[in-house]
């Protein structure tokens, strides 16, 4: 496995050479790879766009319900798998690389935090793929971002490894393939929900709002709380 860390260093520190050239570039990159509303705001926003807007909306919604299934079941997967598998040091925080810190980036960025696999990338691919399922245009906008706006940011920042990049989209386009492909499981689920959308729909789309929000900043809200409770649950 030592052509991936030489091919994944050669890119993390080619990307290096720019970094500093520019107070403004860096610091407008430094906003991207903060501001989940550009990160993963944009992509779920068209996932909410495609609900009204394709003219097969009985079919178009129930991939929407898919990707957002999925979307739950990546952030778990990634979760789980960036605590599984064996730590990885993020480029920034690798004293042998010696790379250049952006403007307006702080070393201390993500630091504690396993790079591999990227968990922007395993949700972004999974909702990215749901999108492509929904409309090819869509898709295809939704992954041209997702790779300029989020994966060519978090390499220029230092934050990702292109392999921690590249493991986390095939795991995402292949959470969101089973998601797709199943028929047993899904499908009753899809039907339970279409059938509140219809008897309730306030309470369906004030649920949806809050489901689409975690999605955007990936889950983190949650995961804070659910951490918290189980801190004090440990404590009492």
């Amino acid at each position: 496995m030592d052509w991936i860390q030489r091919i994944d260093v050669g890119i993390v520190e080619a990307f290096n050479t720019l970094a500093r050239k520019s107070i403004v570039f860096d610091k407008i990159v430094v906003m991207f790879e903060a501001n989940s509303l550009l990160k993963t705001g944009l992509v779920v926003g068209l996932l909410c766009y495609s609900w009204f807007s394709i003219r097969d909306r009985e079919t178009t919604r129930r991939l929407v319900i898919r990707t957002l299934l999925a979307a739950f079941l990546a952030v778990v997967v990634a979760r789980v798998a960036n605590r599984a598998l064996p730590a990885r040091l993020r480029p920034i925080h690798d004293p042998a690389l010696q790379l250049q810190l952006v403007y307006g980036l702080e070393r201390d960025s993500h630091e504690g935090r396993s790079s591999f696999p990227s968990d922007h990338a395993v949700l972004l691919c999974t909702v990215a793929t749901g999108l492509w399922s929904i409309s090819r245009r869509y898709g295809i906008v939704a992954f041209a971002w997702t790779l300029l706006a989020v994966f060519a940011v978090r390499v220029y920042t230092g934050l990702h490894y292109p392999s921690d990049i590249l493991a986390g989209a095939i795991l995402g386009i292949g959470i969101m393939w089973l998601v797709l492909r199943d028929q047993r499981f899904t499908p009753k689920i899809v039907d339970r929900l279409m059938a509140i959308e219809s008897r309730s729909t306030a309470l369906f789309y004030t649920t949806a709002f809050f489901i689409m929000w975690q999605v955007a900043t990936l889950f983190a809200e949650l995961r804070n709380l659910t951490w918290v409770l189980a801190t004090l649950g440990t404590r009492g």
